[in-house]
């Protein structure tokens, strides 16, 4: 935050899930899409370690509850969209 030399953390390809990590005090939580797998890494150690193997699709998200001890994964098997008509709308 007080300027310094970027690091690079996690050398992988571009990300097709998004929004598929959690960062904590002293870990990154991340899904690794090549893996199919929950990983995170240590900042303390720089090491990588895989937690569990899972497919959560393109969409999926990841949240790491506060105290580390908890893992919410949400899956999306297939994403659609629907188109509504609101009549009498007032802002």
């Amino acid at each position: 935050m007080e300027g310094g030399e970027e690091t690079l953390l996690l050398d992988q390809p571009p990300p097709t899930y998004f929004a598929a990590w959690d960062v904590m005090a002293n870990d990154i939580y991340f899904y690794n899409g090549s893996t199919k797998a929950i990983e995170f890494l240590s900042l303390a150690s720089d090491k990588i370690t895989q937690i569990m193997k899972v497919e959560i699709g393109p969409f999926g998200r990841l949240a790491v509850s506060p105290d580390g001890r908890w893992i919410l994964v949400s899956r999306v098997d297939q994403k659609t969209a629907n188109i509504m008509l609101v009549e009498n709308f007032r802002w």
